[in-house]
């Protein structure tokens, strides 16, 4: 194919118009990485901020464990001194264990 001097000055003109849109495309998916990023580290700040609820289903469920571990409390209360004198008279104590410590340097 042969270049005609005509040709030649249309062509040279439209050679930086060219250039600038290539170059945009060329970076076009950077910028596009970069502000992908840009936005999820904004929403990960918000989401750090942000106080989240909890539904109330769960309150429910903790109100409740906090009454039945209350509950237990109160009836181990009663019956707990007897139950720990049994556990230490038939636990064998190692007369080592608890009175000496040992530190190294």
């Amino acid at each position: 194919m042969t270049l005609r001097p005509v040709d030649m000055q249309v062509i040279v003109p439209k050679v930086t118009e060219v250039g600038k849109q290539q170059q945009v495309q060329n970076l076009a998916p950077d910028q596009q990485q970069h502000f992908l990023g840009q936005q999820g580290q904004v929403e990960a700040d918000h989401r750090q901020k942000t106080v989240q609820s909890s539904p109330q289903s769960e309150e429910g469920r903790i109100r409740e464990r906090q009454q039945n571990k209350q509950g237990r409390q109160q009836g181990k209360s009663k019956s707990g001194r007897r139950d720990q004198d049994e556990q230490e008279e038939s636990v064998p104590q190692d007369p080592l264990r608890g009175r000496l410590l040992d530190i190294k340097i």
